[in-house]
């Protein structure tokens, strides 16, 4: 009786769901301005998709063939059919298909159906059943591929920003700064994959002379590659621009890759940064900082936030939630020694190997 007692009263947690490849490939096909996007999918699946678009107050408008058991088990291509030629009616600029797992489960013949409607500029996306929310992210860019030429002239210092999603944690005011940032040496942003775009700027995606990652511990990175072999496009993954020491050598590379002389414009903005520093953050004593960081579905940020607080702010960081390895061993060059403690969030279990992963 006391254990029963003691086991019902003992604190649990469980993992209610962590957004997957579904829903990365639908994120990043709603955020197309003008494009249509079809949910090939059940009603709840539907359902929670768009309540889920409503709570954010983002501005897209999304479709569903709402499937019955029926459909599921006996095929849809019909009911898929039907929705395409209601969609295409509205006249948008490209037609997005994701399909939902139980699709994925049966294998719908979707690339059939749009075949036999025979709008051109359609899109279909099948995120890999299990995937994470990046690995359907990358899905939805390599797809969007499909839709685009290789350039038969390049833009002189015009550069593609590679990442921005519906869901991404700042996105807006991240590809607002960057685009101010690179005008100020003279570069301008070609095209955004895929948040806030339309789909004549991912058509002349290939025109670019540069692809800048600027979420790479998260998604981007394969489309970059792929684009790099198909278009030609040279890519920059391996600074993220957060705080005044990344950010100003993120913009001397793109400068050496692009052949630009931007010293006197990063000058500029470092002077400006530093002296918006000093009349805003004065601080008449000196006191010790430490910080522990969990950023939810953003491992870019939990890298580059720690790095700024470490190597610039002078804070410890003791602890830092991430979910890519890859991310973990970039935090761990900035963790306290002895006193730090990574904690990784893997493929839904929660571990923490306090003695393994300490800084030394």
């Amino acid at each position: 009786m006391k254990e029963n007692l003691q086991a019902a009263t003992q604190f649990r947690m469980q993992e209610i769901h962590t957004p997957s490849a579904f829903e990365g490939a639908l994120w990043a096909a709603v955020g197309v301005k003008d494009a249509r996007t079809i949910f090939h999918a059940p009603p709840g699946c539907y359902i929670n998709q768009h309540v889920n678009i409503l709570i954010n107050d983002w501005t897209t408008e999304l479709y569903s063939t709402n499937l019955s058991y029926a459909n599921v088990m006996q095929g849809a291509e019909e009911k898929l059919e039907v929705t395409m030629r209601k969609v295409l009616a509205k006249k948008p600029a490209a037609v997005i298909i994701v399909t939902a797992p139980s699709v994925e489960v049966t294998r719908d013949d979707v690339e059939g159906v749009a075949h036999k409607v025979g709008f051109r500029d359609t899109i279909i996306i099948r995120p890999p059943i299990g995937g994470t929310l990046g690995e359907g992210k990358d899905e939805a860019f390599l797809q969007m591929l499909s839709i685009m030429k290789p350039a038969k002239k390049k833009i002189k210092n015009a550069v593609n920003i590679i990442g921005p999603t519906f869901s991404t944690f700042n996105w807006q005011a991240d590809v607002f700064e960057l685009k101010r940032m690179l005008s100020s040496i003279g570069v301008k942003v070609n095209a955004v994959m895929s948040a806030g775009s339309t789909v004549a700027e991912l058509k002349k995606a290939p025109q670019a002379a540069l692809n800048l990652c600027i979420y790479p511990y998260d998604c981007g990175q394969k489309v970059a590659k792929e684009m790099q072999k198909r278009f030609d496009i040279p890519y920059l993954d391996d600074i993220i621009p957060i705080g005044f020491e990344n950010s100003s050598a993120w913009l001397q590379k793109i400068g050496r890759l692009l052949n630009i002389d931007a010293a006197a414009a990063i000058k500029n903005e470092m002077t400006n940064a530093w002296e918006f520093v000093r009349s805003n953050m004065v601080f008449s004593v000196a006191f010790e900082m430490s910080a522990a960081l969990s950023l939810e579905n953003n491992n870019t940020h939990a890298v580059g936030i720690s790095r700024f607080l470490k190597n610039e702010m002078g804070m410890d960081v003791v602890m830092c939630a991430v979910s890519s390895p890859a991310a973990g061993e970039k935090i761990r060059e900035v963790c306290t020694p002895k006193t730090a403690r990574l904690w990784a969030l893997w493929a839904q279990n929660i571990w923490c190997r306090p003695s393994s992963m300490k800084c030394t």
